[in-house]
């Protein structure tokens, strides 16, 4: 946009000389042209400022009083008023210079759509009253042989008669041939070239060319006079290579940004401060059916928003706007032609100025409804891998109490039968026994219960004590079975931790399990796992620690979901990937690594928080090498149970 007089600097203000908006007008359209000395006036200035000889300081306040003054200021408002009616006619100005008055002409064209108008001065040969007119001339070739941008003269015939220094370093000397033969090595001229239809219109004119080594100038050819009356065009070429790369590689950009999103599985949006929609990807057309650019988005998403905006409350559209923050909501859409309702996540993201105010927003809109389709299975699939090992324990542990109910009942068949009468104390003691065992099911079946559906799922202080004991309570017949010596070492000062008690249980079985699967494949003639649990500061280390192979270099791998190294048939891989989920709700972590050399095997290490609310938990005792000790039998020192 043209710099207005307003804005360019305050000496440019000064002085009580009158100010018209013609002036105003002309200055902004002096503005247009590109900027190659520093100056605001572009290369107007670093033409105007060397004919009057002005230094640089003080030449925008002299040219401001000299173009609102009485002899300039009505051809400049006749001027603008032609323009205003498409009359862009060259006219003349005069300025004061250091060494006398310099005479000027303005050669204005409409660029555009005809409201921005680019303007150059030239030297007005026919107004200077006396003086030759040669050494005017060798004055005027001399100034634009200074000039930054290349200057040639040009013929009708298109030879040149002139170049400056920056167009001989440039093209190399090329006075008396042909313009395109030196400007794009071509021994005809070009089909169709601006510059020299000035030759016709004797109005300023602007083209782009680009060299073949890509170097890109924009050119200003503007009616020239020789002294000998002959018609030249005097070409101005600047050299805008650096601008035109970088719109080249903002193109680039914004085209592969475009690309990015127009590709994108998310709908994208962009809304004002209104929440009306100003761009929008593909996505939102297939979603909504409808192209949503110029909508509320409101409107867009009406189901979820209701009539008259009656849901506003904690909008995230809305909320981004007032802080400045990102925001994000989810909700439940019903979209056109979809049988079903879908699962969104709008999030919205501010759009800032450089005074930190919110201009704009980006709405994204993710479809949830097949990803929490898939966690939900997923959830599923841990249950059922978590029930298959639960229930293999739990058959181990049910079969003894099951031994124990034959054996009670068999014995008291056995008894009924060999006597007549059966003393009425010694049926009671058998009865209380089978009741005892049938409730010793019971109580593993309910514990079972719990572990599958997770019960409580609130976190508060937890046992680690307790939670061991009821792990090694149902997995403990299996450990036995495979050959395993189970230990448990907890500290004696042990507070309790915060977790889901059930949850804390699954984790010890799924890590116990995991041990018992690799010392199964493991050749070590002693098998062990060790499950030990130590206070630090204001945590507690909970230990699982095998003597088996070991992770070798899958640390980083293990919690992964599905990630397993046993066969297809023997584990879907969910197992430690439900208890890394476990862990970290209840705000602890976990790791694994192998046990250094020469130790063989893994060690699973979880960090939970102290509960100091909770009293310490008791002193947990070793376990037999056995396992956890004994399971209870008949008591087979009864003659009644000797069969």
């Amino acid at each position: 946009m043209p710099t207005p007089p307003s804005a360019i600097s305050p000496p440019f203000l000064e002085g009580d000389t009158p100010f018209s908006s013609a002036v105003a007008r002309l200055v902004e359209q002096l503005s247009d042209a590109p900027d190659c000395s520093g100056s605001p006036l572009g290369t107007t200035a670093a033409v105007l400022q060397p004919l009057t000889g002005w230094p640089p300081a003080e030449f925008l306040t002299r040219l401001l009083a000299d173009l609102s003054s009485e002899n300039n200021l009505p051809t400049i408002e006749r001027a603008i008023l032609r323009q205003a009616s498409g009359d862009f006619s060259p006219f003349a100005l005069t300025l004061r210079g250091r060494s006398g008055p310099v005479h000027i002409q303005i050669a204005a064209r409409p660029v555009g759509s005809g409201a921005t108008i680019a303007a150059m001065p030239l030297p007005l040969a026919e107004s200077i009253p006396t003086g030759d007119l040669r050494s005017e001339r060798s004055r005027l070739l001399n100034l634009l042989d200074r000039l930054p941008g290349y200057v040639m003269l040009i013929g009708s015939d298109h030879r040149i008669r002139y170049e400056n220094r920056a167009s001989r370093q440039l093209f190399g000397p090329g006075v008396g041939k042909a313009c395109h033969e030196v400007l794009r090595g071509s021994p005809t001229p070009c089909a169709h070239c601006p510059p020299c239809e000035v030759f016709e219109t004797r109005t300023l004119c602007v083209s782009d060319w680009t060299r073949k080594n890509g170097s890109a100038f924009r050119v200003y050819a503007y009616p020239f006079e020789d002294i000998d009356g002959s018609s030249l065009v005097l070409k101005l070429g600047l050299d805008i290579t650096t601008g035109v790369k970088a719109l080249e590689a903002l193109s680039r950009s914004e085209e592969r940004s475009r690309s990015i999103t127009d590709n994108l599985a998310q709908g994208i949006t962009v809304i004002d401060p209104a929440l009306r929609i100003e761009a929008a990807n593909p996505r939102m057309l297939q979603w909504f059916g409808l192209d949503p650019v110029g909508m509320p988005l409101c409107r867009l998403l009406h189901d979820f928003c209701g009539d008259g905006n009656s849901r506003c409350s904690g909008c995230p559209a809305i909320d981004v706007f007032r802080d400045g923050a990102t925001h994000q909501r989810s909700f439940v859409l019903h979209l056109p032609g979809q049988p079903e309702e879908r699962n969104f996540r709008l999030q919205a993201c501010p759009i800032s100025t450089q005074g930190q105010s919110v201009e704009a927003a980006v709405i994204m809109l993710d479809d949830e409804t097949d990803r929490l389709r898939v966690e939900r299975q997923l959830a599923q699939a841990r249950r059922l891998e978590a029930l298959g090992t639960l229930a293999t324990g739990v058959a181990h542990e049910i079969n003894q109490p099951l031994s124990a109910l034959r054996l009670y009942a068999g014995g008291l068949e056995m008894l009924v039968e060999k006597r007549p009468v059966v003393d009425r104390d010694m049926l009671l003691e058998r009865l209380s026994r089978i009741l005892r065992e049938a409730d010793r099911i019971r109580d593993i079946i309910e514990h079972m219960r719990a572990l599958v559906t997770h019960g409580d799922i609130q976190c508060r202080p937890t046992s680690i004590a307790h939670a061991c004991a009821e792990a090694f309570g149902l997995i403990g017949a299996q450990l036995r079975n495979h050959g395993i010596d189970a230990s448990l070492d907890i500290a004696p000062d042990l507070p309790d931790v915060l977790a889901v008690p059930v949850q804390l249980e699954q984790t010890l079985i799924n890590l116990i399990v995991n041990a018992m699967h690799a010392l199964d494949a493991s050749r070590q003639p002693a098998r062990n796992i060790t499950v030990s649990a130590r206070r630090h500061g204001n945590r507690v280390a909970l230990s699982v620690e095998d003597n088996g192979p070991g992770l070798g270099l899958m640390e980083d791998r293990v919690f992964d979901p599905f990630f397993t190294t046993k066969d297809a048939h023997s584990g879907m891989g969910l197992g430690l990937a439900l208890v890394h989920g476990f862990v970290e709700s209840w705000g602890g972590t976990i790791t694994a690594a192998s046990r250094r050399p020469p130790r063989t095997g893994a060690v699973f290490t979880i960090m939970l928080n102290a509960s100091e609310a909770a009293p310490p938990c008791p002193a947990a005792s070793r376990p037999s090498p056995s396992g956890l000790g004994p399971a209870p039998t008949p008591d087979n020192g009864d003659p009644s149970c000797a069969s």
